[in-house]
């Protein structure tokens, strides 16, 4: 961990709302499925490792305790900081996965047969996970909403089977490796 830091030294800003002594968040709002997460060096960041599984990739699964219901809105600053740039940084959505990779972006709606058709990866033109950044999604009873950087880039009419749930982010990362994502303000509010 302690190189891992050293390699962050640019990663910036403190998270914080209302009061300076009021974080957006704690390491006790998460549950962990796999890999690791650590407190960052600001309020509400934090720095998260998948498990370097030896199948076919590594994968970090992780939780938002408290849950969501329709319609609900979801903002998350990250970037990813190991090489994996084409494996997947994902949020958790109610019903589906909003995937991210180099210069594309997709919604998973757990049907491999329809993401690898039509409905698959969308090209996002300069989009970079090494890059920093804020990504905002708003999902109702019939679409999902996505903003990245202050720009709307997608608007898919979807209904979720699911109507309250659990929000959370995910990654992907070569076989065998813990590769590292740093975020912060990771914020799901029900409206």
């Amino acid at each position: 961990m302690t190189v891992a830091l050293v390699l962050l030294g640019s990663v910036s800003t403190p998270a914080r709302v209302a009061r300076a002594d009021v974080c957006v968040s704690g390491l006790a709002d998460w549950e962990v499925a796999r890999g690791r997460l650590f407190a960052a060096e600001s309020c509400g960041a934090f720095y998260a490792t998948a498990t370097p599984l030896q199948s076919t990739f590594a994968y970090g699964d992780f939780g938002y305790r408290t849950s969501v219901r329709l319609p609900f809105d979801m903002g998350v600053t990250w970037r990813r900081l190991g090489p994996d740039s084409h494996r997947p940084l994902e949020l958790r959505i109610l019903g589906g996965l909003l995937l991210f990779k180099d210069g594309a972006y997709g919604l998973y709606l757990h049907d491999d047969a329809r993401f690898q058709g039509k409905d698959g990866w969308r090209e996002l033109a300069g989009f970079r996970t090494h890059d920093v950044h804020t990504v905002l999604v708003h999902q109702t009873e019939a679409s999902v909403s996505l903003t990245i950087d202050g720009k709307l880039v997608d608007l898919w009419s979807y209904r979720s089977p699911i109507k309250t749930g659990r929000v959370g982010l995910a990654m992907k990362a070569a076989a065998g490796y813990q590769s590292l994502v740093w975020f912060k303000n990771f914020r799901p509010a029900s409206q």
